[in-house]
């Protein structure tokens, strides 16, 4: 921002007196505001004008400041907006600042995870993305969260536009808790689409590790692809998985998203691919991370969509239909009881199905002759 001060020579009064104006530049934008004072051009400026000159200027900085300090991009709207009401026009990606940086805080305190505080960050950009920096939160109408909604389903599958409508919502409110605005314009229903996630099948996850990869980037994912098929692991734990995590020829580590304990052996292929990358697996950026997976399900032959979760859901998926139990699935998952592991990933594999209605019905089938 620069602050200088000028003289109207052109609109000097009969005593020779003209206006003093001070003009504000923000990043080329340029405004000129009446500072009430005149002076005559052809005489050196008093010290009482001089002095009154460098008291605005200084009101100016300390504006500037304070609008950084609050967070708030500093354009000339809420520049004068400070200048003249001694408030500022709010934007929308402001209040989202404020609300990741009380996440923030709250992450740093143990009350919740890190990945909130991530998913708001994501969230903030793609409001930013659909209405910009600068949108003013006075301006969000219903149909600005409509619009927000539709530019969101144009983008993602339902269930991740919904999420970040979610934190539209909560932003909205904490504006209102916060007296920024009166009442939150946020008015839609939502509610998520029932996901129904088929699971790898034995063969297929052989098929991932048997196929040579020759592209380094591809055959990374493919490892962690395969480490997360073997143990469970999320994303998230994976990503932050070390060698103090694996004690007695077991992965035992909090979950990230829940705190839950999560207790899952190592079976012989699990151990080559965390010896292979001395404990560090090379884990990607999510979005990119799915991305590779994509070309690997095309490379694999796979027509399911791989994703990482999907690989979480594969490694219960098979444990329970080799018989482990419910229980102790849920312990490999990290779910606080099995209830949770019952409702999301008790799904039997179609040729396990197959296989126990088999063998039931030759063990218990009346023979040919009728006896």
């Amino acid at each position: 921002m620069k602050v200088h001060f000028l003289t109207r020579k052109s609109v000097a009064d009969k005593e020779g007196m003209s206006p003093v104006l001070m003009s504000i530049n923000i990043n080329g934008e340029r405004k000129y505001i009446a500072t009430g004072k005149k002076r005559n051009a052809k005489r050196k400026m008093s010290a009482e004008l001089n002095a009154y000159c460098e008291e605005l200027y200084a009101k100016c900085q300390r504006i500037e400041v304070t609008l950084m300090r609050m967070g708030v991009t500093v354009t000339m709207t809420n520049f004068m907006k400070m200048y003249k009401e001694g408030t500022v026009a709010r934007t929308v990606t402001s209040v989202y600042d404020e609300v990741i940086k009380l996440k923030d805080e709250r992450a740093r305190g143990h009350q919740i995870k890190y990945s909130q505080v991530d998913m708001f960050a994501v969230g903030r950009g793609h409001f930013a993305s659909f209405g910009g920096e600068n949108m003013d939160l006075m301006s969000i109408t219903p149909s600005t969260v409509e619009r927000y909604s539709l530019y969101l389903h144009e983008r993602m599958k339902h269930n991740s536009a919904i999420n970040y409508l979610k934190q539209l919502k909560f932003v909205l409110k904490y504006a209102v808790q916060e007296r920024y605005i009166q009442t939150s314009p946020f008015l839609l229903t939502l509610s998520k689409d029932k996901s129904d996630v088929e699971a790898l099948t034995e063969d297929e996850v052989k098929r991932i590790a048997d196929k040579e990869i020759q592209i380094l980037r591809l055959a990374r994912v493919r490892d962690c692809f395969l480490l997360q098929c073997y143990t469970a692991l999320s994303y998230a734990d994976m990503r932050t998985l070390t060698r103090d995590d694996v004690v007695d020829g077991m992965i035992v580590k909090p979950r990230t998203k829940t705190g839950e304990m999560a207790y899952a052996p190592l079976l012989p292929e699990a151990t080559a691919l965390l010896d292979k990358y001395d404990y560090k697996m090379p884990v990607l950026a999510n979005q990119r991370y799915n991305a590779y997976l994509k070309e690997i399900a095309d490379i694999c032959g796979i027509e399911k969509n791989l994703h990482s979760h999907l690989a979480r859901h594969t490694c219960a998926t098979i444990l329970l239909n080799r018989g482990v139990s419910m229980d102790i699935v849920a312990k490999v998952l990290g779910h606080s009881n099995s209830k949770v592991t019952a409702a999301v990933y008790a799904k039997m594999l179609p040729e396990t199905v197959k296989k126990a209605v088999l063998t039931a019905m030759s063990s218990s089938a009346p023979s040919a002759r009728g006896e």
